[in-house]
């Protein structure tokens, strides 16, 4: 029981320890490369052109808990398996990823140990001209190319050389 100056109020502290926070469901704001854009979580899932410019991920989770202490860890799909460490900053940077298809994600831990929902982000890198499949086909055609030059001067020359030979051996035979 509690009184005020108007009022006597009963406070059932069984009933508040039944209505505890929600998870903390983490939420991804914003991803952005230098150069760009940024692209935040309602938009489609973008594709970047190849670029060595990091691509930064920042983070939140909206609740009203004053001084909460928030621990997040990511993983970026399709480049880290692995769940990074639980830390407090709420970005992530990936530098020089190779071309390819990604899917970005985060979930966050509050003080009490209560673990959140996954929050995913997915996106696409076209890889660089030079690993491009157009690329690699010319590589191949290249190789194939150096390959067939290499056996047309050895069949060249062997030719030269049974020429040589059969001209000595008719000069001999004459002899």
């Amino acid at each position: 029981w509690v009184s005020g100056r108007d009022a006597l109020v009963r406070v059932d502290l069984g009933l508040m320890a039944r209505h505890s926070p929600p998870s903390p469901d983490a939420k991804i704001r914003v991803m952005s490369q230098s150069g760009q854009g940024k692209w935040g979580p309602s938009s489609t899932s973008p594709t970047l052109s190849y670029s060595r410019e990091p691509i930064l991920f920042e983070f939140t989770v909206p609740r009203n808990d004053v001084g909460a202490t928030l621990r997040y860890r990511t993983r970026l799909v399709g480049y880290d398996p692995d769940w990074s460490d639980w830390t407090e900053p709420a970005e992530a940077r990936y530098t020089n990823l190779p071309g390819g298809t990604y899917t970005f994600q985060v979930q966050a831990r509050d003080g009490d140990g209560r673990t959140g929902g996954i929050a995913a982000f997915g996106f696409r890198i076209v890889p660089p001209l030079y690993r491009s499949a157009t690329a690699y086909a010319l590589y191949c055609l290249l190789g194939l190319g150096v390959i067939a030059a290499f056996v047309q001067w050895r069949v060249g020359r062997a030719e030269r050389a049974r020429r040589q030979l059969e001209s000595v051996v008719a000069i001999r035979t004459e002899e």
